[in-house]
């Protein structure tokens, strides 16, 4: 009996850490945002100081994988 109990609160924890793991976007870490990897990250696209039009000179876009929201 008690053997059952360790078991389930042990399937249950391995659970609980699959389905956060799952619900947070690898790609971002649940923020949303990535580096722009037009510019890097620096807002001017290298070697001719233009603002980076993929970014709007921010540095960051939305992520790809989640589309901002975080999450997959």
């Amino acid at each position: 009996m008690k053997l059952k109990v360790i078991i389930s609160s042990i399937a249950l924890s391995i659970l609980a850490a699959a389905l956060l793991f799952a619900y947070t976007c690898p790609t971002c870490d649940g923020e949303g945002e990535v580096v722009c990897y037009a510019c890097d990250g620096e807002g001017t696209i290298p070697y001719t100081d233009k603002i980076c039009s993929m970014c709007g000179g921010e540095g960051v876009i939305t992520c790809p994988s989640c589309g901002g929201r975080g999450e997959r």
